[in-house]
């Protein structure tokens, strides 16, 4: 019998909280404009370039453009498969270029890529950050977390208009994972 009134007194609650849930995820996502998950910015004179793993129809050619253009003379590519990997070492040469294969996620993409940095890099030097122009706001915020010591510009590898960007689907899920990411890894995504 407790356990009814307990119940009882919970289901409220649990409605309001599903609703709410709802509204956030649904409808919150899209009041955040376009532009504010695209910090990217043009690239500069690095000392390195990573190029994080995940869709790289257009990353894999921008990392490739940079690097032939000297922007940077080492290149990482951060949860890349093998076939990926092999296009890259076609272009750079191995002494250039370092593979991490184990990241799943932009927070692992930076914390494995650290040890590889702290190889070569000293505290200032500058990288540059190729991904999506959706996910440089939460690149950049993971990377400035995870490695301070270094300064990160953020590359677009596509525009933030392209054939793959389906706005309000982006958008929710990056709101999404912004939100999971200040929480789990306390990023501060605001800070463009």
């Amino acid at each position: 019998m407790r356990k009814f009134r307990i119940a009882r007194r919970l289901f409220p609650f649990l409605i309001v909280l599903s609703g709410f849930t709802y509204l956030l995820f649904s409808f919150v996502p899209l009041l955040v404009p376009e532009g504010f998950y695209d910090v990217s910015q043009s690239p500069v004179p690095a000392e390195m370039i990573i190029m994080l793993g995940g869709d790289l129809r257009q990353r894999l050619p921008k990392a490739i453009s940079l690097y032939e253009n000297g922007f940077a003379v080492h290149v990482i590519i951060s949860g890349a498969d093998s076939g990926q990997t092999e296009t890259l070492k076609k272009a750079i040469p191995s002494d250039r270029l370092q593979v991490e294969p184990d990241a799943t996620s932009t927070w692992e993409n930076a914390i494995l890529s650290r040890p590889l940095l702290a190889a070569i890099l000293k505290p200032g030097d500058t990288v540059l950050l190729v991904t999506d122009a959706w996910h440089t706001r939460r690149s950049l915020a993971c990377f400035r977390k995870a490695c301070p010591q270094y300064r990160f510009v953020p590359v677009a590898a596509d525009t933030i208009s392209g054939p793959y960007f389906d706005s309000k689907k982006v958008r929710r899920r990056e709101f999404a994972a912004l939100l999971l990411y200040v929480f789990k890894y306390q990023i501060a995504p605001w800070q463009s």
